[in-house]
């Protein structure tokens, strides 16, 4: 059986979902109460554009899992190089902790962001998708997780890094599991799968807006929840470090996150798995446009990356307080993190085009 092909629709969804993080991260440069239309929109469906990406990384994971098997590779190959890279972005997760907020403890390490949330779904999963039943160790997998984000939410019980803090790992880590299940179960059943999984995902939607509005569902406190964490020191992570090394006596701060709850993600992985049946049906388009218009979607990981450290700029230049004065600044910072990611991406494959004509030789 030969290395399966590409789908440039699930290049069209990591694009989408690139193009989402990069609109919510710049909104936030922004004051609240200047936030334009477009700010608050991306802002209100963010745990859709995180649901969407973690569903991509379970996809992703399944394809290469396929394709090195396909190759002649072995499964334990693989799964050293998959947990290599969770090991490289929980690292990275530490670093950027370090550089907005110096050393914490415990938060430094168990409560870095959605990096380390990355890292984490990919070591559950690749797990699950290297066994020898990979469709249902991770059907199981996620739901035993999905049970367990359910009982901890109904009771009222909040753990550090597992359902609380900075990027928790449930319940935004099922839609990684939910992704690997769904192209699992597509490769054994094909259309019959996916008919039934678009048929559960419209259910999901459709009883979701049952029960509230889009936009309670995706708000607080039905869709997500509030999480305060404190901090010793302000300002820069550097300067934090440098005041602690001094023994400068350091004044507390506190920051707010809003996670998602387990009732939205019925929602979301509904809307997720319906952005795959509207972007299907211009599969030719997306084809023709793999190497332009979905390059950073091609690049998904390095370009998320990169337009982090494009977001950090202006923190790390005007300090932590939103430094735009107008939407009208951020959208053109917005503009700016765009074609800047389309440069990095494309970046990328000129390296790897140099490298293949190299093999070529």
């Amino acid at each position: 059986m030969g290395a399966p092909r590409r789908d440039a629709v699930l290049d069209a969804m990591r694009s989408l979902a690139i193009l989402l993080m990069a609109g919510s991260h710049v909104t936030r440069l922004v004051p609240d109460a200047l936030w334009p239309p477009w700010g608050r929109l991306v802002m209100l469906i963010e745990p859709y554009t995180q649901a969407l990406f973690l569903g991509l990384v379970g996809a992703s994971l399944v394809h290469s899992s396929q394709a090195t098997l396909a190759r002649g590779g072995s499964r334990s190959a693989w799964m050293g190089a998959r947990l290599t890279r969770m090991g490289q972005l929980f690292l990275l997760s530490l670093v950027v902790f370090w550089l907005e907020r110096g050393p914490q403890w415990p938060h430094g390490i168990v409560s870095t962001g959605i990096l380390a949330l990355i890292a984490g779904a990919i070591a559950i999963f690749t797990v699950t998708v290297a066994a020898p039943a990979p469709l249902a160790t991770t059907a199981a997998v996620t739901a035993a997780l999905c049970a367990l984000s359910a009982g901890l939410d109904l009771g009222g019980i909040e753990v550090l890094a597992i359902n609380a803090g900075n990027g928790p790992l449930l319940p935004t880590a099922l839609h990684c599991g939910l992704g690997a299940t769904a192209v699992l179960a597509w490769g054994r059943w094909g259309r019959r799968a996916g008919v039934a999984l678009l048929v559960l995902g419209a259910a999901c939607v459709a009883l979701s807006l049952s029960l509230a509005s889009f936009h309670d569902l995706l708000n607080e406190p039905l869709g997500r929840s509030l999480h305060r964490l404190q901090f010793q020191g302000r300002g820069h992570g550097p300067q934090i470090t440098l005041d602690m090394l001094q023994g400068k006596a350091l004044k507390t701060t506190k920051a707010s996150y809003f996670n998602p709850r387990p009732t939205l993600v019925p929602l979301v992985a509904g809307m997720g798995l319906w952005t795959y049946v509207l972007l299907a049906p211009l599969r030719k388009l997306w084809d023709k446009t793999g190497r332009s218009l979905l390059l950073i979607g091609r690049y998904s990981l390095g370009t998320y990356l990169f337009h982090l450290a494009l977001i950090a700029v202006p923190v790390l230049v005007f300090g932590k307080n939103p430094p735009f004065a107008s939407a009208q600044v951020g959208l053109a910072y917005f503009g700016f993190v765009v074609l800047a990611c389309y440069g990095f991406a494309a970046f990328r494959q000129w390296q790897e085009d140099r490298k293949r004509a190299g093999r070529g030789r």
